[in-house]
C-alpha cells in the first residue's frame, strides 16, 4: 500500500464503509435544508468513524471501556478527511436527486 493511501487509511474496513454509507444516506435524506452540506458531511464523518470503531472493538471481543476509548482516540485526521469527502459526495448526490424530483410537481403545490 502506498504512503498516501495509508495516510487516509484507504481502503477502509468493510464495516466502516457500510456505516459511512448508511449514516450519510440517513443524514442526507432526513435533512430539511439543502444548505451547508459541508457541515453535514463533517457530522457524518465523525459519527461514522466513532460508530465503526466501537463496532470493530465489540467485534474483536475485548470490549472494555479503556479499549473503546483507545479505539476512538486512534481515529486519524486523514481518515476523517477521507470520510468527509465520501460523505460530501453522497450527500450532494442525494441533494441533486431531491432537487431534480422537486421540480416535477411545481404546478400542483399550494393550490387553494
Amino acid at each position: 500500500m502506498s504512503a498516501w493511501l495509508s495516510l487516509f487509511e484507504l481502503p477502509p474496513h468493510p464495516v466502516t464503509g457500510l456505516v459511512l454509507v448508511v449514516v450519510s444516506l440517513i443524514w442526507a435524506i432526513r435533512s430539511r435544508r439543502k444548505r451547508r452540506p459541508n457541515l453535514l458531511a463533517a457530522q457524518v464523518a465523525l459519527l461514522a468513524s466513532a460508530i465503526s470503531q466501537v463496532a470493530l472493538t465489540f467485534g474483536q471481543g475485548d470490549a472494555s471501556l479503556l479499549s473503546i476509548i483507545g479505539a476512538l482516540l486512534q481515529i486519524s485526521l486523514g481518515q476523517l478527511f477521507a470520510f468527509w469527502v465520501v460523505a460530501l459526495l453522497i450527500i450532494r448526490g442525494v441533494f441533486v436527486l431531491r432537487t431534480r424530483n422537486d421540480n416535477a410537481h411545481i404546478f400542483t403545490r399550494n393550490r387553494k
